[in-house]
């Protein structure tokens, strides 16, 4: 096995592409003062590895490590750079996305940290869920809910629990984040900075149910089936986020799609514009 070259840094690990036997694998090497996150990452991958949609983890006999199936066709980040999405191309998305957590969260665990960068594409440009070193069991032995007090994931997605350090529900943690990255993709930027209600201007208008005004902030031509699905996954109470049921029998959810024939056009369109751009950077 030999490294190819560095395809990712965060904070917790850097992702290295390797060539291990002739295959091209994904390799995560966690930094040596998380050890809990490699090994919280490993059990919940192991836990969920049956889930289509969930990024398969693959043997690896380097300790700190992770060997993952390599997704070659990058992150929805890296799209959104070029230009948003449409409505229906969102809605394409979005119903995955919404699909695969869905198992996840019938498997007793919550993400924590679904953002952009965390969501994959396979090489038929489906979804695939990665990054689980904050995934928590929500459900104890007699399968109740329990409720979390850990404060993690990224500031710019995390639900307003989370700013408040109130004990929550990860599910509805997870919806907020939904909420989130729906806004993103048919927009190509983040509705507010954080959901800090002390001191996010833009979510505030949320908070004190101003929903007029917080559409007035942002420069979007979003359907109003869109909206109110947003709202409802953005709110500050986290028992009135749309469950996962309810969002796939929301009106804007029931509209018709795209054809997959034009969502792999579109974006084998943009994967090679990201090429160009990866390669124009290196020289």
């Amino acid at each position: 096995m030999f490294v190819v070259t560095k395809i990712g840094q965060g904070y917790s690990a850097d992702v290295q592409l390797v060539n291990r036997c002739g295959q091209l694998m994904a390799m995560k090497v966690f930094k040596q003062q998380q050890q809990s996150l490699y090994e919280n990452e490993i059990k919940m991958m192991q836990l969920l590895r049956n889930i289509p949609g969930v990024i398969r983890v693959r043997e690896c006999e380097c300790d700190g490590c992770i060997m993952m199936d390599y997704a070659k066709q990058g992150n929805l980040l890296q799209y959104l750079k070029l230009s948003k999405f449409t409505e229906e191309f969102s809605r394409h998305y979005f119903k995955q996305i919404i699909q695969i957590i869905s198992e996840i969260h019938k498997n007793g665990v919550a993400h924590r940290d679904l953002k952009l960068e965390n969501i994959l594409l396979d090489d038929n440009f489906n979804i695939l869920i990665c990054d689980f070193g904050y995934a928590i069991k929500f459900m104890d032995a007699q399968g109740k809910r329990i409720k979390i007090n850990t404060y993690v994931g990224s500031p710019s997605t995390a639900a307003p629990e989370i700013f408040l350090q109130q004990p929550y529900h990860g599910i509805e943690a997870d919806l907020f984040q939904l909420g989130v990255i729906l806004f993103q993709i048919t927009s190509g930027f983040c509705p507010f900075q954080t959901a800090n209600i002390k001191s996010d201007q833009v979510y505030q208008l949320i908070y004190r149910k101003q929903h007029n005004k917080f559409w007035e902030t942002q420069q979007v031509d979003f359907s109003s089936e869109l909206k109110d699905l947003i709202i409802k996954l953005l709110a500050f109470n986290p028992n009135q986020r749309l469950s996962i049921s309810e969002i796939q029998t929301h009106p804007w959810i029931l509209k018709s799609g795209v054809d997959d024939s034009l969502i792999v056009h579109e974006m084998s369109n943009r994967y090679q514009q990201i090429l160009l751009t990866s390669q124009e950077q290196e020289q």
